[in-house]
């Protein structure tokens, strides 16, 4: 078990795993793409569950279309990044336009029995030269119905 999994924001949380990204270490080699995680097949997410509070999305500079209403109902997300010398990160709505929680494995009744969240991850170096790439972390949780 990883730390940020023991290390749960809220009680009852089920973590599912952490989304990453890393840039090149060079100025200008930043990283701009969308990562996405499975829940277990078979999770039940309790949809009344609402992620509230503080809520962090960027760092360095960077600019992000996120907040916390944007964090399906039944998750929770922990975002962080670099952010020294100069280097950037933020973790924004898909950059390929689909959406940020998705339906992809049914039971024969049309129910979702596996959901796929997703977001895009920003890495930027900025002016840190020889200071190695930018990284960018999401970990995510669901809240299982009981």
């Amino acid at each position: 078990m990883s730390a940020a999994a023991a290390a749960a924001p809220a009680v009852g949380l089920v973590y599912v795993g952490r989304l990453y990204a890393t840039s090149a270490p060079n100025p200008g080699d930043d990283v701009k793409q969308d990562h996405s995680l499975l829940t277990p097949l078979g999770a039940k997410i309790d949809r009344t569950y609402h992620q509230t509070g503080p809520f962090s999305n960027s760092g360095g500079g960077a600019q992000s279309d996120l907040s916390v209403g944007d964090t399906p109902p039944g998750f929770h997300v922990v975002c962080s990044g670099s952010d020294t010398h100069g280097k950037r990160w933020a973790v924004v709505k898909p950059y390929s336009g689909e959406p940020i929680l998705t339906g992809v494995a049914f039971d024969p009744n049309d129910v979702v029995t596996q959901w796929k969240i997703t977001f895009g991850l920003y890495a930027d170096t900025g002016t840190a030269v020889f200071q190695g790439g930018a990284n960018v972390d999401v970990d995510v949780w669901y809240k299982p119905r009981s």
